[in-house]
């Protein structure tokens, strides 16, 4: 089956960054790749709070198939030190991975 493989699943997010950033959102990219031998389907991406969306929609992978999920927040709840989090859903071999970004 398909094995998803993020080249980064988790962001550190410095909070004297973001204070100078003059936006109300940030977005956060995670790369993937489908390592695996045969074909996967990432079905849903399940956001931590109301406050953080993703731009995902179901989405058939192909071995050695490359994608982007995108995770977009308010600077705000970054600036309330809330770790955010996202399952990404799939039928592949490890079937439920999480994306982290954590203010520090």
């Amino acid at each position: 089956g398909g094995f998803l493989n993020f080249n980064k699943s988790q962001y550190f997010v410095s909070l004297d960054s973001i204070k100078v950033l003059n936006q109300d959102t940030i977005t956060f990219k995670f790369d993937y790749i489908n390592s695996g031998k045969g074909s996967l389907t990432i079905s849903e991406v399940i956001t931590s709070c109301s406050c953080t969306v993703s731009d995902f929609s179901g989405i058939i992978v192909r071995p050695l198939g490359k994608g982007t999920i995108h995770l977009k927040t308010t600077v705000s709840s970054l600036l309330s030190k809330r770790k955010l989090y996202a399952t990404v859903k799939s039928n592949a071999v490890n079937d439920y991975l999480v994306l982290r970004i954590i203010p520090i």
